[in-house]
């Protein structure tokens, strides 16, 4: 697999392939820096397939890696571009370069995860800014319809390798409801269409109101009156991870006051802990395995997937006496809870990135110290808590 693996790296490479394998020859740090990764990092793989030219900025700009990815340098990018296509090419390039560079820094154990977590999270944020400011050129608008909410680990500041983007498209009440919902599908096609570079981002519109099925864009009175009188727990769950991420519509204020208010309502203590325990037991029954790998961290008993479910279903229990819970979060969510639970999900998190750089052999390639006994302590607490 890994001689495959690099092989099909070289032929995108094209017939460009023999000057790349001279400066491979000539200087091995680049083979430490790409033909490793294509041996042991699935995630860097898949973005060396779509982006052979990473090579190039290893070469130029090396492989120091800044605090925070530099939207100056991907505005650059995007701005050279002649016309409407090739723009969005270069904003997936600019992406693809960056998320290499952070993988790398992990891969290499000169970042820690925690700091990936943080710098991809940017990094998305920053590609919705200029993916907004390439849609309103083209479109001639001064600026979004929209506010976009980010939900799960954009909101928290926790994105990994592979995560797509889950978001909720909010117009002010009286905007164009018709012409904001076609901006919404072009601004989904700028991130997810499938080019040459991969995509921007594949992104996930499910979490709105109306569903799957229904108009991407959602007004905030209905939005409001939604939460309010007609959504599930589930629903409630999914909004103790969300916050605005692109205030284009100038919606963050009373956004942030509904979600404290649902946050804070007094609610049934019995109701919350059996809805959950219905929705719990439909998520493991869609996304468990049969025979659950072991090297899984995310979808398995006691797993992180069941972990910052008790998370979400804790927040919403202690919002009402708890202020912090009720919020507009950042990272540290989970930290202002009281449970026992903040640094194992900081554990967690670090193994399931690992989980998604290297693939199935992380746990030997990562070195990280890690033990599914952490997974049976996690789960005796779910079914305390939860299935009660």
């Amino acid at each position: 697999n890994t001689a495959q693996g690099i092989q099909a790296f070289l032929r995108s490479l094209g017939p460009s392939a023999p000057t790349y394998l001279r400066l491979f020859a000539e200087r091995p740090n680049l083979v430490r820096h790409i033909i490793q990764p294509l041996a042991r990092s699935d995630a860097m793989t898949v973005l060396l397939h779509q982006s052979p030219y990473v090579v190039d900025g290893l070469m130029s700009a090396g492989v120091e890696v800044a605090d925070l990815p530099d939207i100056k340098l991907g505005r650059e990018l995007v701005e050279a571009a002649p016309f409407y296509e090739r723009k969005l090419g270069a904003l997936r390039a600019f992406v693809n370069e960056q998320l290499y560079l952070a993988y790398l820094a992990v891969f290499d154990k000169r970042r820690d995860t925690a700091w990936a977590q943080a710098y991809l999270s940017a990094l998305a944020e920053q590609t919705l800014a200029l993916g907004a400011e390439v849609l309103c050129e083209e479109l001639d608008l001064e600026a979004l319809p929209f506010s976009v909410i980010g939900m799960g680990k954009l909101a928290t500041k926790a994105m990994m390798p592979l995560s797509d983007l889950d978001l909720i498209f909010i117009v002010p009440d009286g905007a164009d409801f018709e012409a904001s919902n076609k901006i919404a599908r072009r601004f989904i096609a700028l991130l997810d269409a499938p080019m040459k570079e991969g995509r921007a981002y594949p992104t996930d519109t499910r979490l709105r109101p109306s569903g799957r099925s229904g108009p991407p864009t959602v007004s905030m009175s209905s939005f409001a009156r939604y939460h309010r009188q007609e959504a599930h727990t589930w629903e409630h769950l999914a909004l103790v991870t969300a916050r605005p991420v692109l205030d284009a519509a100038k919606i963050a204020q009373p956004f942030s006051q509904l979600r404290a208010q649902i946050m804070g309502s007094a609610r049934d203590g019995q109701q919350l802990v059996e809805d959950s325990a219905k929705m719990l037991e439909r998520l493991r029954t869609a996304r468990y395995e049969a025979d659950i790998p072991d090297h899984e961290v995310k979808l398995r008993p006691g797993g992180l997937m069941e972990l910052e479910f008790l998370a979400n279903m804790m927040a919403l229990q202690q919002a009402p006496t708890h202020p912090d819970s009720g919020q507009p979060l950042g990272r540290n969510l989970y930290q202002s809870l009281d449970w026992p639970f903040a640094e194992k999900l900081a554990k967690f998190q670090a193994a399931q990135f690992y989980s998604r750089l290297h693939g199935p052999n992380w746990p030997a390639w990562s070195g990280f110290d890690w033990s599914f006994d952490d997974c049976r302590e996690v789960e005796a607490a779910v079914e305390k808590q939860i299935f009660q």
